[in-house]
């Protein structure tokens, strides 16, 4: 025996489903952002642990080269705070800054490095 859906109970399954859908799209979007608060633990470690340990827990791709973080050493972070604010931290007395490449994907540089990408003529610059 076939089963039959009525038009009305179609429409309600469409329009269950539409809502699904827009629901996890706005998970979606969330997830990987800079700026929404989370709960982050971080003990102190060394810095590329505690930026992949951000990654992990944020959902975030944080690309970095390990020369430039090597030897240097992260605080701990226990606290409701935007993975933005986290970077910030983590980065904080180091000549490294945090770059959104692109939504969810970050990469740490060094300020001169960033400087001389913004000022091309400086880098050619004679003295």
């Amino acid at each position: 025996m076939p089963i039959v859906v009525h038009r009305a109970s179609r429409r309600r399954v469409s329009l269950a489903v539409a809502a699904l859908l827009v629901g996890l799209t706005g998970a979606a979007t969330l997830a990987g952002s800079l700026d929404v608060a989370i709960p982050i633990a971080l003990s102190a470690q060394p810095l590329g642990e505690a930026l992949r340990a951000l990654a992990k827990e944020a959902n975030l791709q944080i690309l970095f080269d390990a020369d430039l973080v090597a030897g240097r050493s992260a605080p701990p972070i226990r606290d409701t705070v935007s993975p933005r604010a986290a970077l910030a931290r983590l980065l904080r007395g180091t000549d490294l800054e945090a770059h959104e490449l692109a939504p969810g994907v970050v990469v740490i540089r060094s300020r001169d490095e960033a400087h001389t990408k913004a000022n091309p003529a400086a880098a050619n610059a004679t003295t």
